[in-house]
Parts: C-alpha cells; structure tokens; sequence
C-alpha cells in the first residue's frame, strides 16, 4: 500500500512544483563469483541460477539508516522582506499507511531535516503535501 501512496505524492508533489526522488533501500552482497568447477571434496555444484561468492562482503544501497522514502527540493518563496527571492528548500517524506508508525531512526531523519531549515514530515495522503511547508 505504501508503493501507491509513494506513486501518488511523487505525481502531485511535481505538479505543484517540487521535484522528489523515490529512495530505495536494500542489501546485496558482493565478492569474487565461483561457478561449478573442481571434482575434489571442494567441489562446488550450483544449479543454473546458482553462484557461490567467496571473500563475501554485504553491499548496502540508499541514504542512510532511518532515510526517507522520498527526498528533494520545494520551491517556497521567501517573503518581501527577504528579498523575495524563491528557493529551494531539501524535502524528505516518509510515507505511512494506515496504523504504521516512523521508526526511531525514520524519526531522527525528519528532525535533523526540519532542525536545518527543510520540510521533514510523515505523509498519509497527498493532502498531507498540499499544505504550505512548515519551516
């Protein structure tokens, strides 16, 4: 459910100008591939879609434990008296459905994000992107 909720705010977030990214997670691993080879007691017998990897070591993708779900720029237009000048302002949506809850670290994220003059906020619907940006 979260995947639609994401397609959702991506597509309204551009057409109210602001450009966020899906930020994807994960782990991998990565090492040095062995195919079937040998006959000894070492020998190896993996099936066509089979590798064994040795000197293993985990590969991890995305921002950074607690990272939002999607991140980006706002433009917000700053007031008269500064110039009136539009910029841009670093986004970072954690998208929730239904009872789910921010993990500690998400929360942390979205903290730091608004603690540095950002938009950092839990989303549940577009509506939750509609309204003028908290900064």
């Amino acid at each position: 459910m979260e995947r639609e909720l994401i397609d959702v705010i991506l597509t309204r977030a551009s057409e109210l100008g602001a450009r966020l990214f899906r930020v994807n997670t994960g782990q991998a691993w990565t090492g040095e591939v062995v195919r079937n080879k040998g006959s000894g007691k070492q020998a190896v017998f993996l099936g066509p879609n089979d590798i064994v990897l040795r000197n293993a070591r985990p590969f991890r993708a995305g921002l950074v434990k607690g990272g939002s779900d999607m991140i980006g720029i706002t433009p917000v237009v700053i007031t008269p008296d500064m110039v009136g000048k539009t910029v841009g302002a670093f986004t970072a949506y954690e998208a929730k459905t239904g009872r789910l809850k921010a993990t500690e670290e998400q929360g942390k994220f979205l903290e730091m994000v608004r603690r540095l003059g950002g938009i950092g906020k839990v989303v549940r619907s577009v509506e939750d992107i509609e309204r003028v940006p908290d900064l």
